[in-house]
Order: C-alpha cells, then structure tokens, then sequence
C-alpha cells in the first residue's frame, strides 16, 4: 500500500509568523521613538490625535494673522513714509 506522506513542520512555520509580528511591532516602536511624537497615527491615541489636529488647524490660522498683522503694519510704515516725504516737502514750499 502505498500512501502519501506529507511532511509539514509547524514548528518552524509558528516561528516564522511569530518573527514576523515582532518585526512588525519593533519596525512600529522605532518609528514611534525616532518620530519624537507622543502620537504618530490615530491608532496611538485617537483622542489625542483629534485634539492635535485641531491645535494644529488654530496654529496655522494663528500664524496667518501674524502675516497678516504684519503686513498691516508695513502698510502703515509705507504711508508713515510718504507723509513725511509730504511734509518735508511742505515745509520747504513755507520757506
């Protein structure tokens, strides 16, 4: 009788799964150390990283109105200029 025999070797294919998934969880920890960040991706903390967007949405609206703070005020440094151009030149029209 001749039968088939199939040779299998679960030990080494549960080792090799296994080795994949610290791969993967040690490839996750490097990113998460060498990013700095407390919250890389929403799956780290989905509270916090709503709450990050959020802040930084405000952080750029912020940084707009600085821009345009400043341009406002070398507008104003502009005019301050020609009204003194304008007034230097009226005083000398007096003399």
């Amino acid at each position: 009788m001749s039968g088939m025999i199939i040779n299998d070797n679960i030990a080494s294919m549960n080792a090799q799964y296994n080795l994949n998934r610290t791969q993967e969880a040690l490839a996750k920890h490097i990113n998460r150390l060498s990013s700095g960040y407390r919250v890389n991706s929403p799956a780290d903390d989905p509270a916090g990283y709503a709450i990050s967007q959020r802040m930084g949405g405000q952080v750029l609206s912020y940084n707009a109105a600085i821009r345009n703070a400043n341009d406002g005020t070398h507008l104003l440094q502009t005019a301050s200029g020609a009204l003194m151009t304008d007034n230097t030149l009226l005083l000398k029209m007096r003399q």
